[in-house]
């Protein structure tokens, strides 16, 4: 699949760099002399039969009482690990909605990029894919059939050619193919290619549909066609985007190809959103 996980793929530098942190983190409550100055005062205001009972360990005796425990219960590192994991993603995850929520109008509404649907449509469905992307091949079904049943869905096409130089000609190509007006049955024809694409099958592609290639090569090189590629390109680094295909659906990002069932689940739900806030709102 070529959408990476955003926390996959820990090195061994950074798994032992965690391990260090959650010691350290553990040792500064244990050894910390604040922490050995409280246990001592409180003992002072203890009477004595307690204060024998709870004497204090000095530092050696707590390094080793430590030491132990790590030893005896090494799982402890591992859900410590784990704990910090989830809750770097789940942040990562608030922040990137919140950069979506900011910017929702200009993202569902860009310049240069092809968004297909009704202009009254009350959910928005932004794909970013690549035409080298044998996932987003199989997404294009599921977005069709979407289109095709969903008479209020708007789907915005985000061209992010990252896997081989000939996604970045198929993706000005694409783009060109707007000014023509032919974007979607260009789309369908360069997603439908099985195997990877090369720039002269690109071209085949084109003067399939009935492209003009000679303008069609003019205006990939437009400063239109330049400007939608470098607003997808800020997008998709901005809101962690390093493969294909993603979407967003509702105002969240979703990484990968997650079917036909799940995007309409996340469509629905989204409507269902709305639907409350305007209830709520009256």
């Amino acid at each position: 699949m070529a959408f990476k996980n955003f926390l996959s793929g820990f090195s061994l530098l950074n798994l032992a760099f965690k391990i260090f942190v959650v010691v350290a983190i553990l040792g500064y409550f244990f050894l910390n002399t604040s922490f050995l100055s409280k246990f001592n005062n409180d003992a002072e205001t203890t009477p004595p039969v307690e204060v024998a009972m709870v004497a204090t360990p000095d530092k050696a005796e707590m390094e080793k009482m430590f030491r132990e425990y790590l030893l005896t219960n090494p799982e402890i590192i591992q859900e410590a690990i784990a704990v910090l994991q989830n809750k770097v993603q789940q942040q990562r995850e608030n922040d990137i909605t919140a950069i979506i929520q900011n910017q929702i109008e200009t993202i569902e509404n860009p310049k240069g990029l092809f968004i297909n649907g009704p202009a009254d449509a009350d959910v928005t469905l932004v794909e970013f894919f690549d035409y080298n992307c044998t996932y987003c091949k199989s997404a294009f079904k599921d977005v069709n059939r979407l289109l095709a049943e969903d008479k209020k869905l708007k789907v915005v096409m985000y061209e992010l050619p990252i896997l081989a130089p000939s996604s970045l000609t198929a993706a000005r190509a694409s783009l060109a193919a707007m000014k023509q007006n032919k974007y979607w049955e260009f789309h369908s024809s360069m997603i439908g290619n099985n195997g990877s694409l090369t720039d002269e099958l690109v071209f085949d592609h084109a003067k399939n549909i009935g492209l003009d290639i000679e303008q069609l090569k003019i205006d990939m090189v437009s400063r239109e066609v330049e400007q939608a590629l470098v607003y997808s390109a800020q997008l998709a680094d901005e809101l962690k985007v390093n493969g294909t295909p993603a979407f967003i659906i509702g105002g969240k990002l979703i990484p990968g190809a997650i079917g036909y069932q799940n995007m309409f689940n996340l469509i629905a739900e989204a409507r269902a959103k709305i639907a409350a806030q305007k209830a709520s709102a009256n």
